[in-house]
């Protein structure tokens, strides 16, 4: 309940600088769409963050679909933090088992949703500070889940959205998406029929002792890269162990080069077996 009010208070605090912050050069100035090309008054408009003059119509199909990207990462997010915090639950929850002393003693997670449960620093981070002139103490997971929530709730008031708006613009580019993989299957199948009708040109010997050769081929570079950066794949796959996820995001820029390498040399042997 306290989580809810403290978005609902966000939200009138941005309500307040939206309706007494404008300048007269906001009530006349217009600015253009960037999706639509569409030219609108600068109080109607949200301007994206990290570039410079794109502004898109607030309450809009065209805000929706910018939405969108926002709302699937933020799923992402927050499923994989859920994830994380139920093995972390698991955890302490034997703990408490074994010891429910320890849990009187433990400081209480303060978010709305995890209150009341013990927080044990030795099975994730925790988040502390002061709040009150009182020690505010709470998981990781349900501190930035929290962020996140609050930080969907503040897009969508600037944007002029809401889920039940955003609902036929959604099930529209899903059902873009799904044309698009349907073409993408119809190309490939085409392209397959291509190659099986230039492979029957030529004679049987030829076609196996190729496919041989190309799989040795393929085998031997894919074994030559692991052996060449093996301490490096190693740390990759710790990075994904420990997170419990395939996520790049979670690569350092020279891991993510690796990978994807070493990820090119892995389909190439798919395709030639």
């Amino acid at each position: 309940m306290k989580n809810s009010v403290s978005i609902f208070l966000c939200l009138l605090c941005m309500i307040a600088v939206s309706a007494f912050g404008q300048t007269p050069q906001m009530r006349t100035q217009k600015v253009r769409d960037f999706i639509s090309g569409e030219e609108i008054f600068l109080y109607e408009a949200y301007r994206i963050p990290g570039k410079h003059g794109w502004y898109i119509k607030q309450h809009s199909p065209q805000a929706c679909r910018l939405y969108k990207s926002w709302y699937d990462d933020y799923q992402e997010k927050y499923k994989a933090l859920q994830q994380q915090l139920l093995q972390r639950y698991v955890k302490e929850s034997n703990k408490v088992k074994k010891n429910k002393h320890s849990a009187r003693f433990a400081p209480k997670c303060s978010v709305w949703g995890c209150k009341k449960s013990p927080v044990f620093s030795e099975f994730g981070l925790v988040e502390v500070r002061e709040r009150d002139g009182k020690r505010d103490c709470r998981h990781y997971e349900c501190a930035e889940m929290e962020r996140l929530r609050i930080k969907d709730a503040e897009i969508r008031y600037k944007m002029g959205i809401t889920h039940d708006f955003c609902q036929d613009v959604f099930e529209s580019m899903e059902k873009e998406k799904q044309e698009e993989g349907l073409s993408v299957s119809i190309r490939d199948r085409d392209t397959g029929q291509e190659v099986l009708v230039q492979d029957e040109t030529a004679s049987p010997v030829q076609a196996t002792r190729k496919t041989k050769e190309s799989v040795e081929d393929a085998q031997k570079n894919l074994q030559r890269f692991s052996y060449k950066y093996r301490k490096e794949l190693q740390q990759i796959r710790r990075v994904f162990a420990e997170s419990g996820r395939e996520d790049v995001a979670l690569l350092s820029p020279q891991q993510q080069d690796i990978y994807a390498q070493f990820q090119q040399h892995r389909d190439a042997l798919l395709l030639e077996q």
